[in-house]
């Protein structure tokens, strides 16, 4: 989950779990620290909510419900076995694919509805709005 707010001499990325080096890198930059554990916090919280052990590492029911909210006419459903997919490390594509054919890491997508994927945008918007007041705020 991912939102830019760009203007003249700022940018803010808010990223779910902030692992791409850019997001981290820029939210090291524009957001304080105690603004970033907060939001990570708020996310976690949601997170632990909403899918508690099922969440995962790639094609997570948070990203499948964001999607969701975003386009609902292309929601498909499938069966999903095992339902929990499994985790593990893996060495580069070709065994990211052997090792996980179907893109889940960790994760049971099924949980995902569109409703989660707007209480997601709802939080990145207010965080957006949050840091944008408090830019203008600045002296």
């Amino acid at each position: 989950m991912l939102q830019f707010v760009s203007r003249p001499g700022w940018r803010t990325v808010l990223n779910r779990n902030g692992t791409h080096a850019l997001i981290q890198e820029t939210l090291s930059e524009e957001l304080s620290l105690t603004r970033r554990v907060r939001l990570h916090a708020r996310i976690a919280e949601m997170l632990e909510e909403l899918y508690g052990d099922s969440e995962g590492g790639h094609a997570t029911p948070s990203e499948v419900a964001v999607t969701q909210a975003a386009y609902p006419d292309a929601i498909k459903h499938a069966a999903l076995d095992p339902k929990i997919a499994p985790s593990g490390r893996f060495y580069g594509p070709e065994h990211f694919r052997r090792q996980f054919p179907d893109g889940r890491m960790g994760s049971d997508p099924s949980l995902a509805t569109p409703e989660h994927g707007e209480r997601f945008i709802e939080l990145a918007a207010r965080s957006v709005a949050d840091a944008y007041t408090s830019f203008l705020a600045e002296d």
